[in-house]
């Protein structure tokens, strides 16, 4: 193969690369990132609703580590910060509102 034709496949791999949508295991399966983002919220409130604070406490950490570049950020640290409060946990909780003010100032889930 010729220098122009493996730098022409090399791109177009880079391309195909760059064009892959992210996505993250849950149960066993592989859900699209944002789908995966979303699952985590909605288990992380019913648990608050049921008062199960440290189970929503867990997911809503695992989704800081592998979903915190997610859009609904933001509401993810907010949940957190309500999970800690409700585990007595003031100053984790006071960090955690913090950074949701600070990186997400336009939120509507700023407290």
């Amino acid at each position: 193969m010729s220098a122009g034709r493996l730098r022409v496949a090399l791109g177009l791999a880079l391309l195909a690369l760059s064009c892959a949508k992210p996505t993250v295991v849950r149960n066993g399966a592989q859900l699209p990132y944002e789908a995966a983002a979303d699952a985590d919220l909605k288990a992380a409130s019913a648990l608050l609703a049921k008062g199960q604070p440290a189970k929503a406490e867990e997911i809503l950490l695992r989704f800081q580590a592998e979903l915190g570049r997610s859009k609904r950020n933001d509401e993810a640290l907010y949940l957190l910060g309500e999970a800690q409060l409700a585990r007595g946990k003031k100053e984790e909780a006071s960090a955690t509102y913090r950074h949701l003010v600070e990186d997400y100032p336009k939120s509507d889930r700023n407290v």
